[in-house]
């Protein structure tokens, strides 16, 4: 894949085929994938080809080794590499156009959906408390307004645009995940450990419908936690 020219929009699904086809031809790099994979799973729960999630969570874990990853030998992410790949391959005018998108500086956060429509939706980061109108928001579509969720939100050429993954926590657990959400804001936590943390329970919450939910979403320490 080509960088489109300056008329043509450029979107989520480009940057992401051109990255992971980078990734799958850096030998390098594809070796790391397996250290990063068992590492992320030890941390969110353990992934199934046969979960009705798999390649929900398999995106959420691809955007995190490309733009989180740092191995024990390198400081650099996947990222990083891939941009400064580009910048030797690519005309200077086109090179310049991709290191403007800032595509490391992307938001990921908690999100709560304020205003769904079939054409846009207006999400709020619960963190910042700022709000975002994304266009086309089909992963949102049949989704409950107030829904909490995790996922990256990219800004290409000043339009908003969701990535490819979306982890949506039940709104039985609103209340205690905002507080929490309060608290980080208050003390300028960084927001990825919770974010970490909160997807592990999503992923507990997926096979355990049996159990007290919050059991699972364990914010208070006097409620055994389910293991």
């Amino acid at each position: 894949m080509n960088l489109k020219s300056e008329s043509s929009v450029i979107t989520f699904d480009d940057v992401f085929i051109e990255i992971s086809s980078y990734i799958e031809q850096n030998g390098l790099l594809s070796s790391e994938l397996i250290d990063a994979r068992a590492d992320f799973f030890l941390l969110t729960g353990k992934l199934n080809e046969t979960d009705l999630s798999f390649t929900n969570r398999m995106n959420a874990f691809l955007l995190w080794f490309v733009f989180d990853w740092r191995s024990r030998t390198r400081w650099q992410t996947p990222y990083e590499l891939f941009l400064e790949s580009k910048k030797k391959t690519m005309p200077e005018k086109n090179s310049e156009s991709l290191a403007d998108l800032k595509l490391d500086h992307h938001l990921h956060s908690l999100f709560e959906s304020r205003k769904l429509s079939d054409e846009a939706a207006v999400i709020r980061d619960m963190v910042t408390l700022k709000e975002y109108k994304i266009r086309k928001p089909d992963f949102l579509l049949g989704s409950s307004k107030g829904t909490y969720f995790e996922t990256r939100v990219f800004n290409f050429g000043g339009e908003y645009q969701f990535s490819n993954y979306f982890i949506q926590h039940p709104l039985k657990v609103k209340k205690a995940v905002k507080k929490r959400c309060k608290i980080i804001r208050k003390n300028r936590e960084p927001i990825k450990p919770f974010l970490v943390l909160l997807h592990s329970y999503h992923t507990k919450w997926e096979r355990y419908r049996n159990i007290n939910i919050n059991n699972i979403y364990h914010f208070d320490k006097s409620i055994p936690e389910a293991k």
